[in-house]
Formats: structure tokens, C-alpha cells, sequence
């Protein structure tokens, strides 16, 4: 986080957010003068987010249930969107990021991170 400038007062979302482990990481970040929207494709899992964040007593977070196409973040908000372990399971990577660039303000940047699965299969190879 150190790497992409996160500080505080930003607006900044995560597409995929799951969970919320970087959620709540992008939130310490921001501060409580920040924003952080967190995006997924599944109800259930963005209501047990807002739990969570209630019971933190985080009032910076801000769940958005987004389409597989269409993360439906806000126009003109983003000061940086960040994907984690996301972008390999986006059919239509185009229409995700021409959504993004909707989302996000004139000097707004982007960070994807993805983690490649390592194999202990002697099928395929034994990473070292």
C-alpha cells in the first residue's frame, strides 16, 4: 500500500473486495477522513462485511454490489481502485475497466495484484 500512495482523506475502492481483509487495511489507511467503497458480486458476503465493520466501529466503509460488467462504483469519486486476487476471474476485463475509468477522478490511478498458485504436483513441476 506503501507502493501506490494510499494516505489519508483518499476516496478509494476495491473491486472483489470478498471478505474485507484489504478493506479494512485501505480503511486504517484513509482514515476517518477517507472513504473506501468496497465492491463485490455477492449480497451476503458485502452484508457480513458491514458487520464487521460495524462492530470496528468503521464508518469510513461503504459496500456496493456490483455486476459482473459493471462494478456500479459512483462517477468521478476514485482517487485510486484497487483489485487484489480479482482480475483472473473477470470475464470481460474491457467493460470492467471502461466502468473504472467512469469511477475515477481526473488524476485517479489503478493497482491489480494477482497471486499465481503454486504447484507441488510432480505433474506439473515442483516450484523452488
Amino acid at each position: 500500500m506503501d507502493t501506490v500512495g494510499i494516505k489519508p482523506g483518499m476516496t478509494v475502492g476495491e473491486v472483489g473486495a470478498g471478505a474485507g481483509y484489504v478493506v479494512f487495511k485501505l480503511s486504517a489507511r484513509v482514515g476517518p477522513s477517507g472513504r473506501v467503497y468496497a465492491e463485490d458480486l455477492k449480497a451476503p458476503v458485502l452484508d457480513m462485511l458491514e458487520v464487521r465493520a460495524r462492530h470496528r466501529g468503521l464508518a469510513n466503509i461503504e459496500t456496493v454490489l456490483g455486476a459482473p460488467d459493471d462494478p456500479r462504483l459512483p462517477v468521478a469519486t476514485f482517487d485510486l481502485v484497487f483489485m487484489h486476487a480479482t482480475i483472473q476471474f473477470i470475464d470481460d476485463p474491457v467493460a470492467l475497466f471502461n466502468a473504472l475509468v467512469l469511477a475515477s477522478s481526473p488524476a485517479a490511478r489503478s493497482s491489480s495484484s494477482s497471486i499465481r498458485a503454486r504447484s507441488t504436483s510432480k505433474r506439473f513441476g515442483r516450484r523452488r
